[in-house]
């Protein structure tokens, strides 16, 4: 599996993931509920299409059937871990106080060449190291260099 993953995703399985943002916009729109980040639309769902994007990459690398499901706060994203995804290819992972004991792992996105590469992943403790706080970014957090993130063929099993 090595130190990155690189994953190519059918255009099919791209539209599945920009639905499946759709729907997790719609159904917080209905119950009223706030972007965790205080994005409003069309950034949240600009971000929730990335964010499905990196969840259904890490689901196709575990071989695992990912979709919408019922919303749930204590659920998990893929398989029982967390994904956070950027169109940086040099992005950080990112973490927050508030986010649940999981192992996270970072997922960046080419757009052009339809290629996300999973960096690499941490504990969410791992994470929570004092000098990575980045109290600048629009929600102050943890950001993790890819350098200090464990390969992705280290990955265990879910927490």
């Amino acid at each position: 599996m090595g130190d990155v993953a690189q994953i190519r995703l059918t255009q099919n399985e791209i539209n599945y993931a920009y639905a499946v943002a759709q729907l997790r916009i719609d159904w917080a729109e209905n119950a009223g509920a706030k972007h965790n980040y205080g994005l409003t639309p069309p950034d949240s769902l600009k971000a929730m299409k990335v964010g499905c994007i990196g969840e259904m990459a890490l689901a196709k690398y575990l071989r695992i059937d990912w979709g919408h499901t019922q919303y749930n706060k204590q659920a998990y994203d893929v398989g029982g871990y967390e994904v956070r995804s950027t169109l940086r290819g040099n992005g950080c992972l990112l973490t927050h106080e508030s986010d649940k004991p999981a192992i996270y792992i970072l997922a960046t996105l080419d757009p052009v060449d339809r290629v996300i590469e999973l960096r690499g992943w941490q504990t969410l403790y791992e994470t929570w190291h004092p000098t990575r706080w980045a109290e600048n970014m629009p929600a102050p957090c943890f950001m993790t260099p890819q350098s200090l993130l464990h390969p992705m063929d280290t990955l265990p099993n879910a927490i």
